[in-house]
């Protein structure tokens, strides 16, 4: 499917399975289920070079924070070097101004 969206949002998605499989691989307290790569700040695309600094990422049922720095190859088809930082739970009174769906209320 990542084929037949428009390119920025392609590469938002790449970064956000990227992100996904590396706080699931590297910090075995998370199991990440989903991504918004725009939820407290604007997500910013230069040359090869995605940066969100107020993502949000979603584990057993709670919103975290997260930023990473995401690079991608020349043609832009790869993740070829990823950097990422977890920060504290989100609280639940500001999911919504987030943009942060329920997981209770969640149909994905």
């Amino acid at each position: 499917m990542l084929p037949l969206f428009e390119e920025d949002t392609r590469l938002e998605q790449l970064c956000g399975l990227e992100a996904m499989a590396q706080i699931a691989a590297s910090l075995k307290q998370f199991h990440p289920d989903r991504i918004v790569a725009y939820a407290k700040a604007d997500v910013r695309i230069d040359n090869n070079r995605l940066v969100a600094e107020g993502a949000a990422f979603r584990s057993d049922r709670r919103w975290y924070g997260l930023t990473f720095n995401c690079g991608f190859s020349r043609d832009r088809q790869a993740v070829q070097d990823f950097a990422f930082t977890v920060t504290k739970a989100i609280p639940k009174r500001l999911w919504e101004q987030y943009n942060l769906p329920d997981p209770i209320l969640d149909n994905d």
